[in-house]
């Protein structure tokens, strides 16, 4: 806010400034005598090969408004030509000196003569037509060719092409006061430019050069290139003082269609380039290219106007297309007012073009008719001045903070190393407590974990029981639970969370608890399996609430134990994956799946969804071999990116069918493991090795 304060005080000083200057180049030749021609003029159309003793005989119809002196209005602007008639005498206090003729402002050229003399002319008709655009036009009137004592008459012929006019302004005085007046309203409509050019020039050197040094900062050159279409655009104000313009080798259509179209079209869009880069450094690149192919479009147009007035035929057009790719800038604009992080940019955007749109607002006011004024867009052009300059500020004092700050990081880096350094050690030190505090808590949570579970190996009557648990991390999501009366087995679970880490771990915990719950009361209602795993799933439901974690798992209760060592055994699957019978009588191993035909669907814990638990009868004879699993067994990975697979695991169990269940169960681990090698594992293992001995081997373990 600082900076634009500083800049609204320095643009307030300079148009101050600028309007004591002009107020001071005024004319101070107000009082001597002039005549004035504004309400003596009259018009009548002719042809290219009318001479003033053909004027002589037209219809001449009088000029009495600015309405009239507006010649498109009358003959268009297709290119005609007109004489222009102007009848006076000489008042006593001009006779008998030379006198000077001047007109403010006459578009397009024109021939003059006074009394049947030729006296010069500006511009030049065609063929080779060429304007002499805002200076004034000054002809000498020496006493030799004047009437004192009678009326004089002065012939214009006017080639009358585009928006053709004559001034309100125009008269004769004596030669000297002519001579300083024609300078001064050629100095303030057209020299004066030149100073504004020689500004323009050098903000473009400077910020190319800048931009060349720091590539990043691509307003720099954006700003560059405004400066220098706009530079060049300027200089149709001037032209008349230019050795270039006034070239016969120059064509008038082309120097218009580079300097006034073109250098226009590209001044436009460089504005709009960095008006944009200025709110966002990295623009859209498709808009971008839009709008940079409009301006190229509207350029091929213009180069490939045959003529003048197709040229103005073509300017309306032009100027809309135009007109409706600002509309992107302003949309960057308005979005950065909205958005709090780009406002401050968005404020300066506004103030520094505020000049500008209020000088063409004044410029298009002052040219309607009504206000009859014959002057140059320059209110454009001084405002265009101010905005330059207050960009030329802001950018300025954006390379000077940049400057500033680096010349201070160069005298104080070392400082500024060792304030990070030492920050960085402090927050690594921060940071390796925080992680030891956490690998710590995480080992009491594994140790805790685990002791929740029963021991991995059990001897019971007529069983023998191997666990492996091998978890991924400190705390698991597996879950294994075996149900006992004494030395008697009465059933099992096997649960997999969903997830890793602390939350499954928890979970784990909070089922497991209440599955101990649900075995116990089934000691003395012994409900099927598939109803023990709906209870669970209520109950699981009502206590972990909303949290996403779900459960597969299987449930297994023995049933019946008969004379022969046989034993009838139930399951329940709640998308767990199926378990592994060997029958030793047989030699076959196989899956324990749900019958074809019946429906059995569903997990733990997600609440709301649908299920379908079915039980699964079986029995079991000595040396029967059951292996329940989790799927981080037959999805591990080796290095090739193949899985474990059931298959592996139904083959190493079959080819150990005579050894224990605890020896069973260290040749699958030791399979995976060696299968796995150096792959990084992503899940949780866990085996559960059952395998059916004779009664009367029980031996009750120790301890």
């Amino acid at each position: 806010m600082r900076l634009l304060k500083n800049n609204l005080i320095f643009l307030s000083i300079l148009s101050i400034s600028l309007s004591l200057f002009f107020s001071s180049c005024s004319s101070n030749s107000k009082d001597a005598p002039e005549i004035n021609l504004e309400n003596k003029m009259s018009w009548a159309e002719t042809n290219v090969f009318s001479t003033p003793e053909d004027a002589e005989s037209l219809n001449f119809i009088p000029i009495k408004n600015a309405h009239d002196r507006n010649f498109w209005h009358t003959v268009g602007k297709k290119g005609k030509y007109i004489w222009i008639k102007i009848n006076f005498t000489i008042p006593e206090e001009l006779q008998n000196q030379d006198l000077g003729f001047i007109i403010e402002y006459l578009h397009f050229a024109e021939k003059t003569w006074i009394n049947g003399r030729f006296v010069g002319q500006y511009g030049s008709f065609p063929p080779y037509e060429k304007s002499a655009l805002w200076t004034a036009h000054q002809y000498d009137l020496p006493t030799e060719i004047l009437n004192s004592d009678s009326e004089n008459t002065i012939l214009i012929k006017v080639w009358c092409h585009g928006f053709s006019k004559i001034s309100k302004k125009v008269f004769i005085t004596d030669i000297n006061t002519a001579t300083y007046k024609a300078n001064y309203i050629t100095y303030m409509h057209s020299k004066v430019f030149i100073f504004f050019e020689g500004g323009m020039f050098a903000a473009f050197l400077l910020f190319f050069i800048l931009y060349l040094g720091r590539r990043q900062e691509s307003n720099y050159i954006v700003f560059a290139l405004t400066n220098l279409f706009t530079l060049q655009l300027g200089q149709i104000l001037f032209a008349q003082e230019s050795p270039f313009y006034n070239l016969n080798s120059v064509n008038y259509l082309t120097y218009i269609k580079y300097f006034e179209c073109i250098c226009f079209i590209f001044s436009l869009y460089f504005l709009q380039s960095f008006v944009i880069r200025y709110i966002h450094n990295k623009p859209n690149i498709i808009l971008t290219i839009i709008r940079l192919f409009i301006s190229l479009g509207c350029s091929v147009a213009v180069i490939c106007a045959p003529s003048y007035n197709v040229l103005m035929d073509m300017s309306i057009p032009i100027m809309i297309i135009l007109f409706l790719q600002t509309l992107i800038p302003i949309t960057y604009l308005v979005s950065a007012f909205i958005n709090p992080n780009y406002k401050s940019k968005a404020i300066i955007i506004t103030i520094g073009l505020t000049p500008f749109f209020i000088c063409v607002l004044a410029d298009f006011i002052l040219r309607l008719e009504t206000f009859e004024r014959d002057i140059p867009p320059f209110h454009s052009f001084y405002g265009w001045q101010m905005t330059i300059i207050f960009f030329l500020i802001v950018l300025t004092v954006r390379f000077n903070k940049t400057l500033s700050m680096n010349e201070y990081l160069n005298k104080h880096l070392s400082l500024e190393v060792d304030k990070k350094t030492a920050a960085l050690k402090e927050s690594k030190k921060e940071l390796e407590e925080q992680l030891d505090k956490n690998s710590k808590d995480l080992k009491m949570a594994s140790i805790v974990q685990q002791k929740f579970f029963p021991a991995p190996s059990r001897n019971f009557i007529g069983w023998n029981l191997s666990i492996a648990y091998n978890p991924l991390n400190e705390v698991s999501g597996d879950l294994y639970d075996y149900y006992t009366v004494g030395n008697i087995l009465q059933g099992f679970a096997m649960f997999d969370v969903s997830g890793h880490g602390i939350s499954s771990s928890l979970i784990t915990v909070l089922a497991k608890n209440i599955l101990s719950q649900i075995m116990k009361q089934n000691h003395f209602t012994n409900q099927n399996s598939s109803m023990i795993l709906k209870t669970f799933n209520k109950q699981l439901n009502d206590a972990k609430g909303a949290v996403d974690n779900y459960l597969t798992g299987i449930i297994c209760t023995v049933k019946k134990l008969s004379i022969d060592g046989s034993c009838s055994m139930q399951l329940s699957n709640a998308g767990h994956p199926h378990p592994i019978l060997y029958n030793a009588q047989s030699n076959k191993i196989s899956e324990l799946r749900p019958e074809k035909g019946i429906e059995n669907f569903g997990a733990i814990g997600l609440y709301g969804s649908n299920i379908n638990f079915t039980d699964l009868d079986f029995s079991m004879n000595t040396g029967d071999i059951l292996v329940v699993y989790t799927d981080g067994v037959t999805e591990a990975l080796n290095q090739n990116g193949e899985q474990f697979g059931k298959a592996r695991l139904m083959e190493i169990i079959q080819q150990n069918y005579n050894k224990t269940s605890s020896e069973i169960q260290e040749c699958v681990m030791d399979e995976l493991i060696r299968f796995i090698g150096t792959k990084q594992r992503n899940d949780d293992i866990t085996v559960f090795v059952l395998k059916r001995e004779k009664p009367e081997n029980f031996i009750e373990d120790i301890g």
